[in-house]
């Protein structure tokens, strides 16, 4: 008897051995989303943490969106993983990149307005701790793979002094792909034996196009009396590095390769028991559009140069993501991962890119430019396989980030923790989201609240972009409220094409041919009337180190405000527009008298009032005098039911109209004037070896 009981307690002892090792065992198999939470309070397995940013990357550019673009890979992560059906980025690329870095919306930190230039002597604000660095304080080894662009003038500004371990990529925000060189376009201009610079933005494409045919590609900026008045030429420069130094092993690579062969060394070399944060911003699809000519055949088909090269280097992309997926399989880092993918804007149309059926492209505030395609992939989630419609905005990552990693830092921030909610555990937390705040060339804002949108200002281009690869076949149905199955959901807001009668079409065609006709009076009119307004004249080092005088020409810009904007750091400030304005030089004319002032009187109606150009003159208003003031363009639409931005509810629900843009305007005591300066020479490389180098600017 003694010996059966004895048994008896052994068996039992042996049993509950055996399943707690089969717990330990099982635990990272098939752990939930607060088991990830928990895990990284107590230190134990915190997750990796892979954020891929794709450049450029339009709506309809994933193959969940459009099964006509090759992105298997993606797609596979995507559909295995947590769609994010309503997740948002900013316009354009670094105000996007500050939002992800800070947790802060651009319009706090004054980088709300454009991309940094390569010569412009400024950089993401020194005055916030960044994602990195925050991961770093929790045990995180952090690397950065890819496009920085923001900010290296200082090496304060790099990535390596920004919080990562280690940076394999470039500076600026475009470059050859294979030569891994920025040629930064500019005027140059000789007047009393100065040579002056002057940067043109690749933005403009006319502009682009006529200095190419004006100065062959060898063309050196020498600095000799052989340059001609007015020539244009090109400020070449490499632009590669590993973590500091200049890499030029990997010239004439194309840069999809070199970064999919650096992180497959990078995870066979690390322990993947310790936690990682591989940041990998890809140059891909941003143009120049280059791809090598295997990933060009599959899309002959495509009659439009332009997307046809872009749908390539989608699969160049999608390709080196596979890659990347399967080194963290081999290296052990996968089941251990959280796997991020977003755009980090929408796509530019002019470049390849499309955003249909949404409208607008890039660097515009319509859902074409901001509403982004992204998916949360990890064998952490319990909820795999479906459709996430909560509103998500990229300063979102922050804390979500941080979350998921064991720290908490919410306070001063305009990021929130998504991490439950998209592991299905939780409600949305965020229903109201700032598109942005920007007044530097008048007035141009959105907010989102629930499913209404309001947009302040002349958004810029409006259209909608058909696909030139044309549109599917099947008919593809809207539907916003389930969330469980992908099958239904993974062709979201697609329009069939022949849904419009022939005769609606007509119709369509011939309203917007007079509507362009419209804008092109507008636009002589306006030609007419405007004249060009003189800035305060600046203080700026020429080649042989002289200061511009009283005598010498001025620099002016078309359309800028006669306010100069102030900013917290120093130096010279320029209100500048990155894409549309340009500066040159005109010689100085003493008849021309300019007021910086302007005196601010109280009128008695509103017509009375001049139309305001900044959110400062906003302040001396009231909702209902701004709702009646039909010289602010004002726009709000359903996004639940009107997706596409076809129909603005403005004008028939004032009401709305007024609750949106009360809590707008409670936003603008946080509004920091945009930062924007004038290119500095001193950046420019060929007083850095033809590199392009930080160090120049203090």
């Amino acid at each position: 008897m003694y010996w059966a009981v004895l048994l008896i307690v052994a068996v039992v002892v042996l049993l509950q051995v055996h399943a707690q090792d089969n717990a330990a065992n099982d635990k990272w198999g098939s752990v939930t989303a607060k088991d990830v939470h928990q895990d990284a309070q107590t230190g134990n397995r915190k997750p990796h943490i892979i954020f891929i940013v794709a450049d450029d990357l339009g709506w309809h550019d994933v193959s969940w969106h459009n099964p006509k673009v090759h992105t298997p890979n993606l797609g596979k992560l995507a559909t295995t993983g947590v769609i994010l059906n309503q997740s948002y980025v900013m316009h354009i690329c670094t105000p996007s990149r500050s939002a992800l870095m800070t947790g802060r919306y651009p319009f706090t930190i004054g980088r709300q307005h454009g991309v940094l230039r390569p010569m412009e002597p400024l950089g993401l604000t020194l005055n916030h701790t960044i994602l990195p660095q925050e991961l770093k304080k929790l045990g995180y080894s952090t690397h950065a793979v890819g496009k920085w662009h923001l900010g290296f003038c200082n090496w304060k500004y790099t990535p390596t002094k920004r919080g990562f371990d280690t940076f394999y990529g470039y500076y600026n925000g475009a470059e050859d792909y294979f030569t891994h060189k920025r040629e930064s376009l500019v005027e140059e201009s000789r007047t009393n034996g100065r040579l002056i610079y002057h940067s043109i933005q690749a933005t403009d494409m006319r502009a682009l196009i006529s200095i190419q045919l004006k100065c062959p590609k060898d063309s050196a900026v020498d600095g000799s009396e052989s340059v001609q008045d007015e020539c244009a030429s090109r400020l070449g420069g490499y632009d590669f590095r590993n973590n500091t130094i200049p890499d030029f092993d990997v010239a004439e690579t194309y840069s999809t390769y070199v970064y999919a062969s650096y992180i497959e060394e990078l995870l066979a070399r690390r322990n993947a028991s310790e936690p990682m944060f591989l940041y990998m911003p890809f140059q891909s699809v941003h143009a120049p559009l280059q791809v090598p000519g295997k990933y060009i055949e599959p899309f002959k088909y495509v009659g439009d140069h332009n997307r046809r090269t872009f749908m390539g280097m989608l699969s160049a992309l999608d390709e080196a993501v596979g890659r990347i997926v399967e080194a963290l399989k081999e290296t052990g880092h996968y089941n251990n991962s959280i796997i991020v993918f977003t755009t980090d804007n929408g796509g530019q149309t002019m470049w390849g890119g499309n955003n249909w059926p949404l409208r607008g492209r890039k660097a515009t505030l319509w859902e074409g430019g901001t509403r982004g395609s992204a998916f949360v992939h990890s064998p952490l989630l319990n909820n795999t396989g479906t459709v996430s419609n909560q509103l998500v905005h990229v300063s979102d990552w922050f804390a979500t980030l941080v979350g998921v990693a064991g720290g908490n830092v919410t306070e001063g921030l305009d990021s929130i923790d998504q991490w439950a909610a998209i592991s299905g555990n939780a409600d949305p937390p965020r229903d109201v989201m700032i598109y942005n705040l920007d007044d530097s060339e008048g007035i141009l804002g959105g907010i989102r609240i629930g499913n209404y949108k309001l947009l302040l200002g002349e958004q810029g281009f409006d259209e909608w972009v058909k696909p030139p690869e044309g549109l599917p076949k099947e008919k593809l149905i809207e539907n916003y409220n389930k969330t469980e199955d992908i099958t239904e959901m993974e062709h979201d807001i697609r329009i069939k094409e022949n849904v419009i009668s022939k005769k609606r079409r007509k119709d369509i065609n011939n309203r917007k041919l007079k509507r362009k006709l419209r804008k092109k009076e507008k636009l002589k009119q306006k030609i007419k009337r405007e004249k060009l307004v003189f800035q305060k004249r600046v203080s700026i080092k020429t080649d042989d180190n002289n200061i511009l005088n009283e005598n010498s020409p001025l620099i002016i810009l078309k359309r800028v405000k006669r306010n100069k904007r102030q900013s917290s750091s120093p130096g010279q400030h320029l209100t500048v527009d990155h894409g549309e304005q340009r500066p040159f030089i005109v010689q100085a004319k003493p008849d021309v008298q300019v007021n910086y002032t302007k005196k601010i009187n109280i009128y008695d109606s509103p017509r009375d009032r001049p139309s305001p150009v900044t959110f400062a003159d906003l302040l001396n208003w009231n909702v209902e005098d701004l709702v009646d003031y039909k010289k602010l363009k004002l726009r709000v639409f359903n996004l639940k039911t009107d997706p596409t931005e076809h129909h603005d509810l403005a004008n028939k629900n004032p009401s709305l109209v007024k609750q949106l843009l009360g809590q707008l305007l409670l936003e603008l005591p946080r509004l920091v004037p945009p930062e924007v300066k004038p290119e500095d020479h001193r950046g420019n490389p060929r007083f850095w070896d033809n590199i392009w180098s930080p160090g120049w600017y203090k």
